[in-house]
């Protein structure tokens, strides 16, 4: 059900994806099913911060993406791009483990637009009913909340291009679904209750936050 549902989160996030305009030092923090919170540092596409509370989070940085995770007052960097050469053996695992070949192709996805509008984290967005439609199983419905704010569009890009380098990186980019969805030009306040904007904000980030705080590893604790 969560593919399911990341899926027309993603084909959402997507139809604004490319008409986002740039804006520069963008923050925010999203609050996840369960109580989490994420906060995101978008400067560029290729240079983007997420934080899981003080201790873990993930960095974009030149078209890489490192895993940090503060281990006393060290930081220990993983270099995620070694996941590219664990593809082909993750989806012979998932295939293995599921007695046969595995369906990677995204469900269906509509958006319909309601008559209703709601605010979220200070700002005003129309409510859009989503149906997500899985080649095999009965169809989902979610509401979500979009808005033209520059600013959440900017967020949006940043979290779209960490899910897309993660799955791509995985060899299951064909779970990415095409942005067949138009909705220019808005982003995301809220996603049914699976995650929701707290705050945003415009504003000048230093350029040390997009620096690697360690020397990064690999995936086998080997230096890339």
């Amino acid at each position: 059900m969560f593919r399911n549902l990341l899926a027309g989160a993603l084909a959402l996030a997507l139809g604004g994806f490319w008409a986002a305009a740039a804006v520069a030092g963008v923050v925010g923090e999203w609050q996840v099913r369960g109580g989490q919170s994420i906060k995101v540092e978008y400067q560029s596409d290729t240079a983007v911060r997420l934080s899981f509370g003080e201790g873990s989070g993930l960095l974009i940085k030149d078209d890489r993406q490192y895993l940090l995770q503060k281990m006393g007052n060290d930081w220990r960097v993983v270099d995620l791009s070694t996941l590219q050469q664990m593809g082909p053996l993750l989806q012979m695992l998932s295939q293995q483990a599921s007695g046969g070949a595995v369906d990677l192709q995204p469900p269906e996805v509509s958006v319909e637009p309601l008559e209703e509008r709601q605010t979220v984290a200070g700002i005003e967005g129309q409510v859009y009913r989503i149906t997500v439609q899985p080649r095999d199983g009965k169809p989902q419905e979610v509401l979500a909340v979009l808005t033209e704010d520059r600013r959440v569009t900017a967020l949006q890009r940043a979290l779209v291009a960490v899910a897309q380098q993660q799955l791509q990186s995985m060899g299951l980019g064909e779970m990415v679904p095409n942005a067949v969805v138009q909705v220019q030009d808005k982003g995301l306040l809220r996603y049914g209750k699976e995650f929701e904007l707290k705050w945003v904000e415009a504003r000048e980030i230093p350029p040390s936050r997009f620096e690697l705080p360690a020397k990064p590893t690999g995936i086998g604790l080997t230096p890339p």
